[in-house]
């Protein structure tokens, strides 16, 4: 079936491309069409449109208008272009500082004074800032931004800067991004180059590209065309750089020592770790042969130690990365590009905390390879087609420090684990996607005015992962300190000292828990059909995208076909030209947009066998050995049958969309912005627990309310069915005003003000979520999205130019506060659901708020030019000026609940800082340009 409908996909988009001619950007450039009219509004045919610009490998690009004055560039890489229109007789109209983004569509059309036979006359037009043409809502940094603001030197941490954009303080790297609703960085898509580099495991992203390479990064996904799926977040797309007809070159250094780092660690939290950073980069473009090929290479050496609130060490991330890039111009209808890439991250001790202890944590080993090829060739004047081979191989790997036959230990009276890493990973991923489309235009089709840009196409990708962790020393050994002797700190030590002291009735020993071995395949086919309606001031774009995704696990693993969804997303959408200017735009959007394929969603069906029962077994004092259950009877307990389900009723995650913009050209350099963006996330994968054979308890005295707590006892076995027939949801509001005046007469400024509102029953997207294993997990769940949004956030981002070639930078952030849900552990009263059902919120998700933040970077840099073509770049750099300490997440378990006794014990460390602001630091670059 599959076969026939790829054969009649394929037949329709071969008879339209022969039928009508063609021009539409892509994800790694933008376009720019128009009408070429005279001063009375007659179309003017075969009037000759050229660009120019420095990052066309042959310098410039020419077209003609057709026979309704029709003229389009398809496919241009994003830089700064000026456009010049002429036709004999009359004057020649041009527009210069033309900024092109990435999948950008910009509509410039042009009006041709009559000039007589004697005179020339060449009239310059203001270059337009809005989009006419598309819906879509996007962010873009060139390299001007990329070189210009205080960054963080984190390829994903600096989108942070966008508006709809934030880091998820849960990220042990820190840049992890959640947008437009998105509840963590798994929503987002991911691209460089073409490539998808989104995990095909868990979605997140798996490439880490560096700032150096970029020519631009944008952020979107708002209002999005059919080409564009597989997110229900963000769209993150970034394009390297491709080299020049001139050789280019830069040698950059950034360094900050530990001794430039401020203290902002409160002293009952302990010492500050020590944190340094340093980025060395070699970068050299140029071309092989001019006009022709062009070449682009760049190494870079790029090392963080940072450190979470209260750990004893810092954790040490080490990137190596490089890459290699060739742009070949085949004659003037073809383009051909091949990238390679290669990143060799290494951390030591990460996931190091105030509750983990260096021995407890773990060195991450995660080589990278990525390649990228894609041809571009307008076939004739009616065919453009784009091609390209994508893909990626690497590994993740989560190494102990004390062996594989040493089992970490964990106190229960303190919350800290120590003596060793509890499950060592060893994991590989690789995918392969082959993308093609076929774009074409076609004019008068219902009318003498329309005018249509069409765009077809389709990709097929195919990943396997193997996922294999297993517990070190075969167990994890849970003790309870509370009884060695000591008090605090004291007590604590003599405990590690002495490990035996902290054997009692409360003491066990669990197998099973966070051991997986799974190795899986996934395959997505996407296709889709979109049209870009022009007719007079109006544009309509709508569109369909088909997805049919299956998964299963390797070859004598388990099924090979578990899970297969089909879908089709619809998308629509009008654009009014308000005063015909292209200055002042009313965009009104609804789509559907489907999660990508993920290994994770259906990776616990229970042909895979990919866990084991999670069971404890409790000390015995008389016989020295774990051997009883928690009652102090002889065998140990199956706490939780192994985490396998069938499959039931199930589909691929959604979020609906409908989106209102305005925007406002203002002069030649500034927009001003206005989005009102409802999102509703839907048929969201969960394992949930079929078997209703519960019986109720109730807890009093609940510590933060003074009421009840119901408690759940789940009286036989669990029987797991993954399914998205659940009820999870969330709800996405926002407002979001915003204005850019982009960098002309010495000056920079953008910002934003975003109201958000986000609310549900839960925050994952992988079918990993915790609440819906037990009815336990869903007392208090609906409310405020814990951790995930702030009801305000302002930016301001801005640049000066000071004389005697210095400049001044900024950026400045307020943020409201997220929010956070403290929960209880039933330790004691469960029965089958002693480990699935035994986290319980106390009061309704997100009634707690962290306090709101106050983040303010600079930069203060001087660029004396050396020579013709050498400039050098000092700049000092200030990140978090006012040294400040707010806290963003926290240890979140009051304590314990025993509900055998009714009675509540409070943990020491409940709504302590796990982790605060980064404390003031000051950074040095220096930058050689050649």
């Amino acid at each position: 079936m599959m076969r026939a409908v790829l054969k009649g996909a394929l037949f329709t988009l071969l008879l339209l491309a022969l039928a009508v001619p063609v021009a539409a950007q892509s994800d790694t450039s933008g376009s720019i069409r128009g009408t070429v009219k005279d001063a009375s509004g007659g179309v003017l045919p075969g009037a000759t449109a050229t660009v120019t610009s420095d990052v066309l490998v042959a310098g410039t690009a020419t077209t003609v208008s057709d026979e309704r004055g029709v003229y389009r560039f398809p496919s241009l890489p994003p830089g700064l272009y000026q456009l010049e229109v002429g036709l004999s007789g009359f004057a020649t109209q041009s527009a210069k500082n033309i900024r092109v983004n990435l999948a950008k569509a910009l509509v410039i059309d042009i009006t041709l004074p009559q000039a007589s036979v004697a005179e020339e006359v060449s009239v310059t037009g203001v270059a337009p800032l809005v989009s006419v043409a598309s819906n879509s809502v996007s962010t873009s940094f060139d390299s001007q931004f990329l070189n210009n603001q205080p960054l963080p030197r984190d390829y994903y941490s600096l989108l942070a800067a966008a508006p709809g954009v934030t880091i998820d303080p849960t990220s042990s790297t820190g840049d992890a991004m959640m947008a437009y609703g998105g509840t963590s960085s798994t929503q987002n898509a991911y691209t460089l180059d073409g490539v998808n580099i989104a995990d095909p495991a868990g979605g997140d992203y798996w490439l880490l590209p560096s700032i150096a390479w970029m020519q631009e990064i944008q952020i979107g996904g708002l209002g999005a065309n059919a080409e564009y799926g597989g997110y229900t977040g963000g769209m993150i797309n970034g394009v390297t750089k491709s080299g020049g007809n001139q050789f280019h070159g830069s040698l950059e250094a950034y360094y900050q020592p530990d001794s430039w780092v401020a203290n902002n660690t409160p002293a009952d939290l302990g010492p500050q770790a020590p944190s340094k950073f340093h980025d060395y980069t070699l970068s050299l473009g140029g071309p092989v042969v001019k006009d022709k090929l062009w070449y682009f290479v760049s190494g870079e050496d790029w090392e963080r130690d940072t450190a979470n609130v209260g750990a004893a060490i810092s954790s040490d991330r080490k990137v190596p990365r490089y890459l290699g890039k060739l742009t070949w111009q085949a004659g003037v209808d073809n383009r051909l590009q091949l990238m390679l890439e290669h990143d060799g991250l290494v951390q030591d001790h990460r996931g190091v905390s105030g509750s983990v202890l260096p021995e407890a944590s773990y060195r991450e080993e995660s080589p990278n390879y990525t390649f990228a090829s894609s041809w571009e060739s307008l076939l004739n004047a009616s065919n453009f087609v784009t091609v390209k081979l994508t893909g990626f191989d690497g590994r993740l790997d989560e190494l102990p420090y004390n062996g594989t036959d040493v089992s970490q230990r964990y106190d229960q009276n303190t919350g800290i684990s120590w003596q060793n890493l509890d499950n060592t990973l060893l994991s590989h991923r690789h995918q392969v996607t082959l993308d093609a489309s076929w774009s074409l235009f076609k004019d008068g089709l219902f009318t003498p005015n329309d005018s249509h840009t069409f765009k077809f196409g389709g990709s097929y990708e195919s990943a396997s992962v193997a996922y294999n962790s297993t517990p070190n020393g075969g167990a994890t050994l849970y003790d309870d300190s509370s009884a060695c002797p000591g008090e605090g700190d004291a007590q604590f030590a003599y405990y590690m000292a002495h490990p035996e002291c902290g054997l009692n009735e409360y003491a066990y020993r669990e197998t099973g828990y966070g051991e997986y071995h799974e190795w899986l395949q996934t395959t997505s086919i996407d296709l889709y059909a979109q049209d870009s309606m022009r007719l007079n001031r109006w544009t309509l774009n709508y569109g369909v995208r088909y997805g049919n995704y299956k998964g299963g696990f390797q070859r004598g693993t388990g099924n090979t076909d578990v899970y297969s969804v089909s879908f089709a997303d619809p998308r629509i959408g009008f654009v009014w030209d308000v005063f015909g200017d292209s200055k002042t735009a009313l965009k009104v959007h609804w789509g559907r947009y489907h999660q990508k394929m993920m290994g994770y969603i259906y990776d616990r069906e229970v042909s895979g066998h990919i866990a084991p029962p999670v069971i404890d077994c409790y000390w015995d004092s008389a016989t020295g050995k774990y051997d009883l259950d928690s009652n102090g009877e002889p065998g140990c307990e199956t706490w939780s049958v192994p985490d396998a389900a069938t499959m039931g009723k199930y589909a691929q995650q959604y979020v609906d969309e409908a989106l209102i913009t305005v925007e406002q050209q203002i002069g030649k350099d500034m927009v001003l912005g206005l989005d009102l963006i409802d999102r509703r996330f839907r048929d969201i994968m969960a394992m949930i627990n079929t078997n209703e054979d519960y019986t109720l308890k109730t807890a009093t005295n609940n510590p933060l309310t003074g009421g009840t707590l119901p408690i759940w006892v789940l009286n036989s076995p669990q029987n797991y069915v993954l399914t998205t027939d659940n009820g999870a949801y969330r709800n996405y509001q926002s407002v979001v005003m915003r204005f850019e005046k982009r960098h002309s007469n010495g000056w920079y400024l953008s910002s934003s003000l975003v109201w958000t509102d986000l609310k549900g029953n839960q925050y994952t997207n992988d079918g990993y979520i915790s609440e819906f294993k037990d009815r336990n997990g869903l007392t208090n769940a609906d409310g405020r999205i814990d951790l995930s949004y702030n009801e305000w956030d302002f930016k301001l981002n801005a640049a000066v130019d000071l004389p005697l070639n210095f400049q001044f930078s900024g950026q400045y952030n307020y943020l409201s506060g997220m929010y956070w849900t403290p929960y209880v552990r039933v330790t004691r009263g469960l029965d089958y659901n002693s480990t699935s059902g035994r986290n319980i919120d106390l009061v309704p998700r997100g009634t707690n708020q962290f306090p709101s933040r106050h983040l303010l970077n600079v930069r203060l840099a001087w660029s004396p030019r050396l020579a013709k073509a050498v400039r050098l770049t000092v700049s000092g750099e200030v990140f978090n000026v006012l040294n400040n300490n707010t806290m963003v997440d926290t240890y979140n378990r009051y304590g314990s609940y025993n509900a055998n006794s009714n009675t509540w014990s409070k943990l020491s460390s409940y709504g302590t800082p796990y982790t605060i602001e980064n404390p003031r630091q000051v950074r040095l670059g220096v930058r050689l340009d050649f």
